[in-house]
C-alpha cells in the first residue's frame, strides 16, 4: 500500500511539473514598445501581456504617456485563422512629441499557440504595409517591417529592444511617412522563402521607425499571413523505395511460380 501511495504523489509531482512547464512556455499574445537611442540601445520599454488571449483574437495596447518622445500611441492587432492559414493585420497610430528627433521606436507584437495550417505543411509568409499622414503630421525616413514564423510558443526576448531570432519564413518590408496620404512598403507584397511549419507555432512581427524629422502624428500598418502550399514532400530516397516495390513483388511472385511448376 505504501508503495502506491509513492507512485501516486511521484506521478502528481510529475503532472504538475509538466503544467508548469507548459504554462512557462505559453506566452499568449503580447505587445512590446520600446524607445532607442541614435545609436539603437534601449531607453524605455513597456510591455502589454494578454495570457487570455489567442488566435482569432483582437488585442490594443495604448501607451500614451510610458515613453519620453513616442507619445499618444496606439498598436491594435487583428489575428484571423482558418483552414490552412493565419494572419495578422497591426495599425500602429504613433504620435512623436520629443525635442530630440533621434529617437527610434521598435514595436514587437506576438502571439502563440498557431496551428494552421496543420503540421507538416510547406508554407509561405506574405506581407504588405503602408504609413498614413498628413500635412502637417508626423515625418520619417524610414520604416523597416518584418514577420516571422518561430516553432512553439515562445514569448518576447527579456531584453527590450533585443528582437527574437529562429525565424522561418521571414519577410521584410522598408517604408517612409514624408507628406499628407498613403504611401506603400516597398516590396509591397513581398513572399518569404517556403518551409516546413509546426504546431504550435508563434507569429511575431516587428516594426522599426527611424529618421524622424518632423514632430506629430501619422500611422504605420502592416499585414503578413502564413499559408500552407502543398504537404511536406517525402525524402527521394523513400520515392524511389516505393516506386521500386511493385516490380520486387512481381520479380518474387515470377520466382515463386516458376519454383512451384518446377516442383
Amino acid at each position: 500500500m505504501f508503495r502506491y501511495r509513492r507512485l501516486l504523489l511521484a506521478a502528481v509531482v510529475l503532472i504538475a511539473a509538466a503544467t508548469a512547464i507548459q504554462n512557462q512556455a505559453h506566452a499568449a499574445f503580447q505587445i512590446r514598445v520600446t524607445q532607442l537611442s541614435s545609436g539603437g540601445v534601449s531607453e524605455a520599454s513597456a510591455t502589454m501581456n494578454f495570457p487570455a488571449a489567442g488566435p482569432g483574437d483582437t488585442i490594443s495596447f495604448n501607451f500614451a504617456t510610458m515613453l519620453p518622445n513616442w507619445t499618444g500611441n496606439i498598436v491594435s492587432n487583428v489575428s484571423t485563422t482558418g483552414a490552412g492559414f493565419s494572419s495578422h493585420d497591426t495599425t500602429n497610430s504613433l504620435t512623436y512629441s520629443g525635442a530630440d528627433l533621434s529617437k527610434k521606436l521598435l514595436i514587437e507584437i506576438l502571439g502563440d499557440s498557431y496551428t494552421n495550417p496543420t503540421a507538416g505543411a510547406i508554407s509561405t509568409i506574405t506581407s504588405s504595409g503602408s504609413t498614413t499622414g498628413t500635412a502637417s503630421g508626423l515625418r520619417y525616413t524610414s520604416v523597416i517591417y518584418t514577420s516571422g514564423v518561430i516553432n512553439g510558443n515562445v514569448s518576447l526576448s527579456g531584453t527590450p529592444g533585443t528582437t527574437l531570432g529562429g525565424q522561418m519564413g521571414m519577410t521584410t518590408n522598408t517604408g517612409l511617412l514624408t507628406g499628407a496620404g498613403s504611401t506603400n512598403f516597398a516590396p509591397n507584397p513581398t513572399a518569404g522563402a517556403p518551409f516546413a511549419i509546426s504546431n504550435p507555432f508563434t507569429f511575431y512581427q516587428t516594426f522599426l521607425i527611424s529618421g524622424v524629422t518632423r514632430r506629430g502624428s501619422g500611422t504605420t500598418s502592416g499585414s503578413s499571413e502564413v499559408d500552407g502550399v502543398l504537404a511536406a514532400p517525402a525524402p527521394p530516397a523513400l520515392v524511389m523505395a516505393l516506386c521500386g516495390m511493385p516490380a520486387v513483388f512481381g520479380y518474387t511472385w515470377l520466382r515463386r511460380r516458376a519454383a512451384t511448376k518446377v516442383a
